[in-house]
């Protein structure tokens, strides 16, 4: 008997992924990302140093980071780590055992977030959104990062309007507002690339100024609503690090490039950065994404594990469909870390191939 559970793969958390009841791997045509990284799982990869494949059985670590030279206190770069993954990593930032790389990380996304710490922020959750806003604006691209959101959206009764890129020009125009900023009730999403280059700190706190004025009265009797939704990539990882510290992740980020990929890249366009030295779990691209490779257990399909969805609006459970006994990427890691300082070898257990 088929069954859908919660997409692992990406913030938006998606919770109508079909799986066949006899085993069978389902395609996910509306989302080309939850189908890459189910093919990859599905296939298979194993340990891979450069472009040789590596019997699991015989890798050690310190005789695989030794031919990697990474540094004893490594520049992480973590993709939609879980919440149990996330309190993990936030104990080794604040130990100082690793550092998070900002290299990737959107400078549109950044400024709005430090906006919002600044300022507030008036927001409502994507469902509230989807079933009573009137027009809905888009800025920036979420197809990359949250693939099936413009299809989402497509399917709403409400005025969609896309703007793949604004600037402080822009908004300063819009202190007269067109009649589609106007409705008794308003969403805005911000995704990746809001912002022009180069502004985007004061596209951000224009924005934050349009929001606040966009909630007036309509009349006596009604208020009209503006609410901002910020697309965030990190939500488990920067919620875990509040709890824990009250502090951003800002305190613990470089903007230098990663040595560590923990799951797949942000993005699979390579031509812009070096490859990392070592990438833990995900998509396997080649030695273009990653000197090294360790195949490691997925959240939601091999695992279990809780994540929030990006609106911060509710936790969602990610069960275990399938049995490999491979180990968890925070295992990998925790073992990856200890070897850096330790002085002599350990095995790490990358479990069987399948």
């Amino acid at each position: 008997m088929a069954f859908t559970y919660v997409c692992p793969f990406c913030p938006l958390g998606c919770d109508d992924l079909p799986w066949g009841g006899n085993g069978d791997w389902a395609q996910i045509a509306e989302c080309e990302r939850a189908s890459a990284e189910l093919a990859s799982f599905k296939h298979g990869t194993v340990a891979r140093l450069h472009d040789r494949l590596i019997d699991d059985q015989s890798l050690v670590v310190d005789d695989f980071l030794r031919r990697l030279k990474l540094p004893a206190v490594p520049i992480l770069s973590v993709n939609q780590p879980t919440i149990e993954e996330s309190k993990r990593l936030v104990d080794w930032l604040v130990q100082s055992r690793i550092r998070l790389s900002s290299a990737e990380r959107d400078p549109s996304e950044r400024a709005f977030a430090n906006t919002i710490g600044r300022d507030g922020n008036v927001t409502a959750t994507l469902g509230d959104v989807y079933r009573h806003a009137k027009s809905i604006w888009v800025l920036g691209d979420p197809d990359e990062t949250f693939p099936r959101l413009n299809k989402q959206l497509d399917r709403l009764k409400a005025t969609v309007v896309r703007s793949r890129q604004i600037d402080s020009l822009y908004l300063s125009r819009l202190s007269e507002p067109a009649d589609w900023l106007l409705r008794d009730y308003v969403g805005i999403i911000v995704a990746s690339n809001a912002f022009a280059e180069s502004e985007e700190t004061i596209a951000a706190d224009l924005l934050s100024r349009l929001i606040a004025k966009l909630n007036a009265p309509l009349d006596d009797r009604r208020m009209r609503r503006a609410v901002a939704i910020r697309l965030s990539s990190d939500e488990n990882l920067s919620s875990v690090m509040r709890w824990t510290t009250n502090h951003s992740l800002d305190r613990y980020s470089t903007d230098l490039a990663a040595h560590i990929q923990v799951g797949s890249p942000r993005r699979a366009d390579f031509s812009a950065r070096p490859p990392v030295k070592l990438q833990i779990g995900g998509i396997d691209f080649g030695p273009d994404a990653a000197d090294a490779y360790l195949p490691a257990g997925q959240p939601g399909i091999d695992l279990a594990g809780t994540t929030i969805r990006l609106d911060g609006s509710v936790t969602l459970p990610l069960t275990r469909q399938v049995e490999t006994h491979l180990p968890s990427r925070g295992t990998l890691l925790g073992q990856v870390i200890a070897s850096l300082s330790a002085d002599s070898a350990s095995p790490i257990e990358t479990g069987n191939k399948r």
